[in-house]
């Protein structure tokens, strides 16, 4: 009887273990068909205007050119069914992007004509963290000028794109870019590690625009290349359809429910 028990026990255990396995591997192939879903996007795009697929340099010397007032001719419709299934998935927080981050969860702004260190004793910062659920304090953020970094969160060059990170490595930052071999990747994740993931937009935008170890010419036949520089355009991608890149939403729909 014991040794029927324990056989159905390990096989009960085998059984759980096939089906993690199994749900990982359907997850990872979830993954890379967006990923190349997103890639052909981006190719399609880039071929549309320019007539070359791989025209990334282009892309980015025009924006570079006219200061990122350049607009390119995306399909709409095409990106939002893609945006299905990276937003209300909630791939791009989960895997890509850390929302937190992203999101400014963890910002408070702080009244006009007080203090930051007179904010912090006050009532209505006790009452703000409450609201954030946050354990440690120091990891919020105070933001003193708001108009001027509202104005500066609106600028699609500016928007930063915090990589994700999770204990169990399941995500594009730990699976993909840590593991990237092309060199121009490598100096990427260095620069990632070196500002604890948040690297300021700007300094992304000039390793391209300037072709930093040909990462332009990989993006040609290198996925791992296509895959970043794909990520990396998407703000942009969703800027030029009039998406909102922090919700996917239409940014019309969002104006007017706004409102109502």
């Amino acid at each position: 009887m014991r040794r029927i028990v324990a056989y159905t026990i390990i096989l009960l255990m085998s059984c759980l273990c096939s089906l993690s396995v199994f749900a990982s591997s359907g997850q990872k192939e979830d993954i890379m068909s967006l990923e190349s879903e997103m890639i052909v996007f981006f190719q399609a795009t880039l071929e549309k205007n320019y007539g070359d697929k791989d025209a990334v340099c282009l892309f980015a010397e025009a924006l570079r050119r006219y200061h990122f007032n350049y607009l390119l001719e995306v399909d709409k419709d095409r990106l939002k069914r893609i945006n299905e299934k990276l937003y209300t998935g909630g791939i791009l927080y989960s895997y890509f992007l850390d929302g937190a981050i992203l999101n400014d969860s963890c910002m408070l702004f702080v009244p006009t004509g007080v203090s930051p260190s007179a904010y912090r004793r006050s009532d209505a910062y006790r009452q703000a963290l409450k609201k954030l659920q946050v354990k440690d304090s120091y990891s919020v953020g105070l933001i003193v000028d708001s108009a001027k970094y509202m104005y500066n969160k609106a600028q699609v060059e500016d928007i930063p794109l915090p990589l994700k990170k999770r204990e169990d490595g399941f995500t594009y930052w730990q699976r993909e870019l840590l593991q990237a071999v092309h060199p121009a990747l490598k100096v990427i994740a260095k620069v990632e590690d070196e500002t604890g993931g948040i690297p300021p937009s700007s300094v992304l935008f000039g390793m391209i625009a300037n072709n930093t170890e040909n990462i332009c010419e990989g993006f040609k036949d290198d996925r791992e290349v296509q895959m970043f520089l794909t990520l990396y355009f998407w703000k942009y991608l969703c800027h030029f359809a009039n998406i909102d890149f922090y919700t996917g939403m239409d940014k019309t729909k969002l104006y007017l429910d706004m409102r109502r």
